[in-house]
């Protein structure tokens, strides 16, 4: 009996168990397996046929058909004419495709103007011929700067030189040993050779230094001479340096030293040379305002008039001030002339536009013949032994090869800089031929 009542016991037992074993598995199964997919909905389907048909039809209309082959033709032609008129009113304009700013030079302006009239199966040639010709004036525009570069280098190098020569000028030093070294050539005198006039040598055996070292230089020079008047002369006596200074771009200034005097209170005097970007010249040059002490103002005169009264008969002395040639109206602010030569051509001599573009060209002169003469070779323009660069003869081919710097500096010059010189030069003999 006792073995029956344990038979069942064990029977049920291994039912139970099967049963939480399959409802475990059937889980695990349900969890591992990805659930069933969702039936597919056949509209979104529809819709996508519905947009590829929308597609054919709308790549069925932008094939023209064979009727409307011609009329498509003549609309293009149309565009490329529009096109060359559109070529035309920028170069017309100036304006530069790319637009940078920048306005192209009347020759690109003509050129494309000519060129873009030219038959289509011929034009290549010459567009083709404009790129080679723009590298070759990217290559020259690269040498220019690569050759501002060097001389601004130059001019950097050469600061502690002009500032040794400052010190000796104006006595602050003696000569040091390195600057004696060929002192042995001097020794030796030449019965032909004299000291000049105007170099006293009482003053200089009693003075520290050189004396009117730069204005003794600036009188030698005959580009300079007929701009300074005796007046002049007695200012530039206190004149202790003159020295070029490079600015940001083309810019720079010449500077202009002075000792404290009874003219003015300025300490220095400055000129500055603006040349914008894109330009080969001056356009504009900016000048210090000098505070001339009072009635020391070379620049201008007093002059007295009698002025009679139509009615009264009665007279009157008028005192007015008028101005009169100086050196110190260099120092004037001034505006580079018209482009136009026609502008310029029918201008009066007498026309105060006229005075003013003459002031211009004798302020470009001055500083041309500081900046590239008497600076570099003040101590040969000091004792008159300097070659005027004014001369006839310094333009011509001489056997000494004095030309060479000039020769060298015009093979850099870029075609439109040339161009630019030889308008400039036949205006002037326009001038010339209008005064007589």
């Amino acid at each position: 009996m006792e073995q029956n009542n344990e038979l069942p016991k064990t029977t049920e037992e291994p039912a139970v168990k099967s049963e939480e074993t399959l409802q475990t598995a059937e889980a695990e199964t349900n969890a591992v397996l990805p659930p069933p997919a969702a039936p597919e909905d056949p509209k979104p389907e529809a819709a996508e046929t519905g947009t590829k048909e929308q597609e054919v039809k709308e790549a069925a209309s932008a094939v023209p058909s064979a009727q409307s082959e011609a009329p498509a033709e003549i609309s293009k032609s149309s565009e490329v004419d529009q096109a060359v008129k559109t070529e035309e009113t920028k170069a017309a304009t100036g304006e530069v495709p790319g637009g940078q700013g920048h306005k192209e030079s009347e020759e690109d302006v003509e050129f494309k103007k000519v060129v873009s009239h030219m038959p289509d199966e011929v034009k290549p040639r010459f567009v083709a011929l404009k790129y080679i010709t723009d590298k070759r004036k990217e290559l020259a525009d690269k040498l220019e700067e690569e050759i501002r570069e060097l001389e601004r280098q130059f001019d950097l190098d050469c600061v502690p030189l002009d500032k040794k020569r400052e010190e000796l000028i104006n006595g602050k030093r003696d000569p040091m040993a390195e600057e004696l070294e060929k002192a042995g050539e001097f020794d030796m005198q030449h019965p032909e050779a004299e000291v000049p006039a105007d170099i006293d040598i009482e003053e200089l055996k009693k003075s520290k230094g050189v004396p009117g070292f730069w204005k003794t230089a600036l009188r030698n020079s005959e580009a300079l001479i007929k701009f300074i008047t005796d007046e002049d002369a007695k200012v530039l006596d206190h004149l202790t340096d003159i020295r070029k200074e490079n600015l940001e771009g083309k810019n720079y200034r010449l500077v202009f030293k002075f000792a404290p005097n009874e003219f003015f209170t300025n300490e220095e005097l400055v000129k500055t040379i603006i040349v914008p970007e894109g330009e080969t010249f001056c356009q504009e040059t900016q000048g210090t305002e000098i505070e001339w002490k009072e009635g020391k103002n070379v620049t201008k005169k007093t002059i007295k008039k009698k002025q009679k009264n139509k009615k009264t008969k009665a007279t009157r002395e008028v005192t007015k001030t008028v101005d009169i040639d100086s050196f110190f109206n260099y120092f004037k602010s001034r505006k580079a002339p018209p482009k136009d030569q026609d502008e310029m051509e029918d201008m009066d001599e007498d026309d105060e536009a006229m005075k003013e573009i003459n002031a211009f060209e004798d302020d470009t002169h001055i500083t041309e013949e500081i900046e590239d003469e008497i600076i570099p070779n003040a101590i040969y323009y000091y004792f008159g032994i300097m070659e005027d660069s004014s001369d006839e003869s310094s333009q011509e081919s001489g056997d000494d090869g004095s030309d060479s710097d000039h020769k060298l500096s015009l093979i850099h010059i870029s075609e439109p800089t040339r161009q630019a010189e030889i308008s400039y030069a036949v205006f002037c003999l326009k001038k010339k031929k209008k005064k007589k």
